[in-house]
């Protein structure tokens, strides 16, 4: 039987399970053949030091037919490259317009890589370490089905406009990691329900900007310099529906782990009714029932793990090699 008479579903499924080597024979094998065996071979790409692989940017660029075959593409190369290379990087994800992944970590200033007038629109995920420019502003004005979003902070500069999204921009965003500052202009008018916040916060007034969110905030992790009873009760007050919060601090513990303030960060904690996990600064809250069916927080140190080997044996077990493939 003719591989043309195969429904294209059993071929693709078949394909899938082959390893990459035989994929390259079945690719040779005929012209029908040759297009399944691309459908898998460039579904997923990771381009990596270790797996520098510049042809694989050349076909994509030259071969539009053959980028529109990539579902999940990934970069990641933090030395700076020459200005060819990111040329050629900007060709190839102009034409990789079906993608549902995207991660890029490369040099921070090469965010133009982005510039240009493809649209994305099955784009779900995007992870990037470029900062929150005019760049990444244009490019998520075109990519409308973005629920996952992880970028940097705006540029700090007096020379440059304020950045702004346009309210129509990601529309479907549920979860954002990244800054407070780029919080700040994401999550408003966008349902948002999970934040993962890296740089510190030292201002409660954010979290009254996080929760104009169309949806409840539901998980919350961020660092914070603030201390820790006004800290949860801004939160408690502003995002009544989390289920789950960590709180990493820069501060000493000591100065907001005074036995006589228990109490009232229980009772803060309380009054959110779906809080199932709290977290601070390693230390695990729990949460139980009182005789009058109040729900009363308790903190506890984090326990040492008996399995686990002396934090200065990790580095004995994690040897990893810079030409090391992980798939």
């Amino acid at each position: 039987m003719a591989s043309s008479t195969f429904p294209p579903e059993l071929l693709d499924s078949i394909c899938c399970l082959l390893p990459t080597t035989d994929l390259l024979s079945v690719a040779r094998a005929s012209f029908t053949l040759n297009a399944v065996a691309q459908r898998t071979l460039y579904k997923s790409i990771s381009v990596t030091p270790a797996l520098h692989s510049q042809s694989v940017l050349d076909t994509l660029a030259a071969r539009p037919h053959v980028a529109a075959h990539v579902r999940t593409f990934s970069i990641n190369i933090h030395n700076e490259q020459p200005h060819a290379f990111y040329s050629l990087l900007a060709k190839a994800l102009e034409q990789m317009t079906e993608l549902t992944s995207l991660t890029l970590f490369l040099d921070a200033d090469a965010s133009w890589v982005l510039d240009s007038q493809a649209n994305y629109l099955n784009l779900a995920s995007f992870a990037s370490s470029f900062p929150f420019d005019s760049n990444l502003v244009d490019f998520l004005s075109r990519t409308p089905a973005i629920v996952d979003l992880q970028v940097g902070a705006p540029l700090p500069s007096d020379d440059q406009p304020e950045i702004h999204l346009p309210p129509t921009s990601i529309p479907r965003l549920v979860r954002f990691t990244g800054s407070h500052q780029t919080a700040r202009i994401v999550v408003p008018q966008r349902p948002v329900e999970a934040l993962f916040l890296s740089e510190v916060i030292s201002d409660d007034s954010i979290f009254g900007q996080l929760s104009r969110s169309k949806s409840n905030i539901t998980i919350f992790d961020a660092v914070v310099s603030l201390g820790l009873l006004p800290c949860v009760t801004a939160i408690s007050q502003t995002m009544p529906s989390l289920h789950y919060l960590r709180l990493m601090t820069v501060a000493p513990l000591d100065e907001h782990f005074d036995p006589s303030l228990y109490q009232q960060l229980s009772d803060a904690l309380g009054t959110m009714s779906a809080l199932a996990s709290f977290e601070y600064s390693g230390m695990n809250w729990t949460c139980w029932n009182d005789p009058d069916s109040k729900r009363v927080w308790q903190s506890s140190p984090p326990t040492p793990n008996p399995d686990l080997p002396p934090a200065d044996a990790m580095d004995d077990i994690f040897e990893f090699s810079e030409n090391m493939i992980l798939f």
